[in-house]
């Protein structure tokens, strides 16, 4: 899809300060535990002052391990969040913001994998844009004869194609995951300043 750039960029630009904010959180969340861990360790240690001193050390060694462990499982959910909730707004902004491209990317999904008989399943957020006229325009576009499905989908966007010997998930998640799989590594390098 010629337009996953540009929603690449999309959702980079309008979600920058989002993830500035969610790691600044994640990172004062994570200081605070370890400050409170610091503080549990430290009374610990001061209860501890007739035992060997190797004891305390190693006690608070370890609890300062499962306090990073910790806070780095926080920090890691956090982002894992925001990178969610960025895929799900580039979803939106297909839909919304550059209906056009969608409409064309939906276009040639199809084309490409259809074929004859083949029903066209659309989700209930795209039954008034992807009508029977669509299914019928590109239908006579590949010279294939496809049908619009009365069933609903439940999936975010896209179709899939419901055939007599297979079907195709031509989902807008499917084409996303293809993508994330190709670009979080990246996406949390200019994000998070993070080499994936």
């Amino acid at each position: 899809m010629n337009d996953k750039q540009a929603i690449i960029d999309k959702i980079l630009g309008d979600a920058e300060q989002a993830a500035q904010d969610n790691l600044a959180r994640a990172e004062e969340t994570a200081r605070e535990m370890t400050e409170r861990a610091q503080a549990e360790a430290d009374r610990y240690c001061a209860q501890q002052a007739d035992k060997p001193a190797a004891v305390a050390d190693e006690w608070k060694t370890r609890r300062a391990t499962v306090d990073r462990l910790d806070a780095r499982k926080h920090a890691l959910s956090v982002k894992k969040q925001l990178i969610d909730e960025l895929y799900a707004q580039a979803v939106e902004t297909l839909r919304n913001d550059r209906r056009e491209a969608y409409l064309h990317w939906i276009a040639r999904a199809i084309a490409a994998a259809a074929d004859d008989g083949d029903e066209v399943v659309v989700c209930e957020a795209d039954r008034k844009i992807v009508t029977a006229k669509f299914v019928r325009s590109v239908a006579s576009d590949c010279g294939k004869s496809l049908t619009l499905s009365e069933r609903v989908g439940n999936f975010a966007g896209g179709v899939t194609l419901v055939g007599k010997y297979c079907d195709k998930n031509l989902t807008v998640e499917s084409e996303l995951q293809l993508s994330r799989d190709d670009c979080e590594a990246r996406l949390e390098q200019i994000l998070f300043g993070e080499k994936g």
